[in-house]
Formats: C-alpha cells, sequence, structure tokens
C-alpha cells in the first residue's frame, strides 16, 4: 500500500513538474546575468524553441526583469511559438526599444549649447533615422516655421511634379533637390512628406514630387512648414540629420549634457513582427504580452516621399500581426512609435487588447484588420477582437491624419470604455469602403469611450 502510495505521489510530482510553465529570465542591458539568467529576450526566445523541440511543452513564459532592453532586429514570432507568454515581472518596468544609445558628443563651435556627433553608419547609408528621443521622450526635428504653418499662396499644381507656389522669403533655394530637406503638407483629410525637387525664386514656385488627384489639391492656402533644414535649427530640443556627413546636430533642453544623458535614435519601425502562415498550418495561437512598455520605434519613409490618402492608412504598426488568433495584449505601454502602435492585420481573430496605454505616437493608437481585404474569409478573416479598457493619448504627432481607433475591414469586435484624447483627426473610425457593397465591417459593438480634444485643426 505504501509503495503505491509513494509510486502516485511521484506521478503527481511528475505531471505537476509537467504541466508548470518554463519561465526563462531575461535581465536587463546593464546586468550581467546569473546562472539561468538570458542577456536579450531573442536569446530566450530562441531558447524555448529549442527546448520545444526537445520536449514538446506547448507553453512557456519569457520573464523581463526591469529595465531597459533594446532589440537589434525584430523580434519575429510564428506558430512554433503559440503559447508564449512575454511579461514583465511583477512589480518591474521593463522597457524594450526599438533605438540605440548615442555617444561622444563634441559642441558646435561658435554655437553656445549646441551639440553634434558623427554617425558612421549614417554617412555611409546603412541608418537613416528621423526621430531622436532624450530620456524616451521624442525630440522635435528642426522646422520652420516653428509655429504655425506657412500658407501656399494659391492652388497646388495637379500635374506631376506638384507645384506648390509659395510667398517669398518662406523657402530658400538651396532646399531643393537636398536629401535632408522635408516638406509636410495638410490638406483636407490628407498630408504629404516629401522632399522638395527644386525651388525657383523668380516664379515663386517649388516642386514636389507626385501627383495626386485633382480634389485633394483644391484649397488655395494648404498649410506646411519643412523640416531637417540647418536654418531651422534655432530652439532649444530641435536637431538636424546631415546623411552626406553621417552629422547629427542637437541643441539639448536647457542644462541636459548629452555625454550625460540617455540620447537615443531608432534602428527599428517595428519591435514585434508575428507572422502566421495558414498555408503551412502555422497560424500563431494563444501569445500573450503583459506589463512591458515597447519605446522608441521608426517610421519608413520611400526616398520619393509619403503622400497619404486618408487616415495615415500607408502607415503600419510597430507591434504588428498576421495570421494569428486568441492573442492577449494587456497591461502593456506603447510610447514614441513613428507609426500606429498596434496593428492586428490579415488573418487576425479574437485577440484581447485590454488595460494597455498608447502614447505619444507618430500615427495612430491600434489599427484593425487592412484596407483591401472586403472579401477576405477563413483564415485570412479579421474579427472578434476585445478593445477595451485602453488609454490611447496624444497621436498622429507624424501624420495628423492618422486615426485614434481605427478598423478596416473587421467584424464583431468590441471597442468599450477606451479614453481617446489628444489627436488631430478621428477618435473613431470603422469601415473602409465607398459605396453599397457588402463587407465583413459589421456586428461591431462601440459603446462607453470616452472622445475628447480630437480634430484640432
Amino acid at each position: 500500500m505504501r509503495q503505491r502510495v509513494r509510486w502516485l505521489c511521484l506521478m503527481l510530482s511528475l505531471l505537476t513538474a509537467m504541466a508548470a510553465d518554463r519561465v526563462v529570465v531575461v535581465v536587463p542591458d546593464d546586468a550581467e546575468p546569473a546562472a539561468g539568467e538570458y542577456r536579450t529576450v531573442e536569446a530566450a526566445v530562441e531558447l524555448v524553441r529549442q527546448e520545444r523541440q526537445r520536449n514538446g511543452r506547448t507553453t512557456a513564459i519569457i520573464e523581463l526583469r526591469g529595465g531597459r532592453h533594446a532589440l537589434s532586429r525584430t523580434l519575429v514570432l510564428t506558430g512554433s511559438d503559440s503559447g508564449l507568454t512575454i511579461r514583465a515581472r511583477d512589480g518591474e518596468r521593463a522597457v524594450v526599444s526599438g533605438a540605440r544609445a548615442l555617444t561622444n558628443w563634441s559642441r558646435v563651435p561658435g554655437r553656445p549649447g549646441v551639440w553634434q556627433v558623427e554617425i558612421p553608419e549614417v554617412r555611409d547609408g546603412s541608418w537613416r533615422f528621423r526621430q531622436l528621443f532624450l530620456d524616451g521622450v521624442r525630440q522635435p526635428r528642426a522646422r520652420t516655421p516653428n509655429d504655425g504653418f506657412f500658407r501656399a499662396t494659391g492652388r497646388l499644381g495637379t500635374g506631376s511634379p506638384i507645384t506648390l507656389p509659395f510667398r517669398r522669403g518662406d523657402l530658400l533655394p538651396e532646399w531643393g533637390n537636398s536629401r535632408d530637406a522635408e516638406l509636410i503638407l495638410l490638406m483636407k483629410w490628407t498630408d504629404l512628406h516629401v522632399p522638395i525637387l527644386g525651388v525657383e525664386l523668380e516664379k515663386g514656385v517649388a516642386s514636389l514630387p507626385g501627383g495626386p488627384r485633382a480634389d485633394w489639391m483644391d484649397e488655395p492656402d494648404a498649410r506646411y512648414w519643412v523640416e531637417n533644414v540647418p536654418e531651422a535649427l534655432d530652439a532649444p530640443g530641435e536637431w538636424t540629420l546631415e546623411r552626406a556627413t553621417g552629422r547629427l546636430v542637437w541643441w539639448p533642453p536647457a542644462g541636459v549634457d548629452p555625454n550625460r544623458a540617455r540620447v537615443t535614435a531608432p534602428v527599428l519601425s517595428t519591435w514585434v513582427r508575428i507572422q502566421g502562415d495558414p498555408a503551412t498550418g502555422g497560424v500563431v495561437r494563444d501569445i500573450r504580452f503583459a506589463g512591458i512598455t515597447f519605446s522608441e520605434a521608426d517610421y519608413e519613409m520611400p526616398e520619393q516621399g509619403l503622400i497619404s490618402p486618408q487616415a495615415a492608412v500607408d502607415i503600419r504598426g510597430a507591434f504588428r500581426a498576421t495570421h494569428a488568433t486568441g492573442g492577449i495584449i494587456e497591461a502593456c505601454r506603447f510610447v514614441g512609435a513613428g507609426g500606429y502602435g498596434l496593428e492586428l492585420g490579415q488573418g487576425c481573430q479574437n485577440w484581447r487588447v485590454v488595460g494597455n496605454e498608447f502614447l505619444e505616437l507618430g500615427a495612430g493608437g491600434v489599427r484593425l484588420g487592412e484596407p483591401g481585404d472586403r472579401t477576405a474569409s477563413g483564415p485570412d478573416a479579421n474579427h472578434g477582437h476585445a478593445i477595451t479598457d485602453n488609454t490611447l493619448r496624444g497621436m498622429g504627432r507624424i501624420f495628423a491624419p492618422a486615426v485614434g481607433l481605427l478598423v478596416f475591414h473587421s467584424g464583431t469586435n468590441r471597442i468599450a470604455y477606451n479614453a481617446i484624447s489628444d489627436l488631430y483627426y478621428t477618435a473613431i473610425s470603422v469601415g473602409w469602403n465607398w459605396g453599397y457593397q457588402e463587407t465583413p465591417c459589421r456586428a461591431n459593438v462601440i459603446e462607453n469611450n470616452r472622445v475628447e480634444q480630437v480634430g484640432q485643426g
């Protein structure tokens, strides 16, 4: 009898051990791992994959200790990572960053308070960034005018290139055909982020790449400004980047020594990419993220610039999933992304996004579905998400037409008890269709959301 009891106890102990989740601990960048701990998130994910291949375990936990965890590349999760939880240790603030520290600053001769650093990777073309952060806070790229806007003196031309009539003194000839200058123009529900092809002072006309629809151009006094030109660096916080020399020039806020502060520039535009493959049965299932701050990610921009048709639709999420079901994101923070914070795209179904913060984002907070998937069904369909109890604040900081919570062709979602504030266009937008075709964007419940400070000019 006693031998049978011992045998039963041994079996129960083995079963309990098998059922318990494997916990893999990752230390922050400035700490040395103890025995059994790991230095990077990527290394921990690879360890879990190898262990699963050996023992067939279906669940595991990666626990991040408090501190900064800089990613050297986008964290990519696939169907083989289903069941994985990545979380911050209870009571500790773990920050996953897409940025790299900038060091070895020197003062700019003859310009009190202005500093510079040369970055070889920028000079050789292997790194180009469009944001700068001080302790995780986005610094303004040098712009002119500092406040308000320049105004076009008439309607823009609708040919290619686009012609912009400007007031004498607003644009300088040397900004034409510059690799660094960028003109940002607001018109109706769109924005243009484009280089300046040429400036003709005598005619008072600048040339911009592209040739959008004529109805977009129907504003006689469109607002615009110019960024990343040395003449615009005239206020604390502002910075410029010269690609030919790799020279970054920054006027930090009063009292900040960049050699003693944490100054970073993003190397990634995407923190996390969850990527299933339904063709091989590799849908990602039951991924969970909890308690993590995702900070500092860039945005991508073609050489010819970007003319966004509406809602910053071409700007993707810095945390992006496709063909993934049953995921959970809770009590996380998404801060300082250059685009949208979170994107649940094609084939994402039945996610829970609960109790998160989306703050100071270049575009919007959350986007669901895809704009072109009106007939998507089966594993490609997007539906069934619960987006509740989140705070979305301070959006459209780079792409003003972005939407706080944007739903394309996605149905049966519940969007409730979210606080959405401080943006320039729309807080919640549902549907992406012109006309009366069938669309899967139906049976969405939108209730009890608090919306304020939208449509701010």
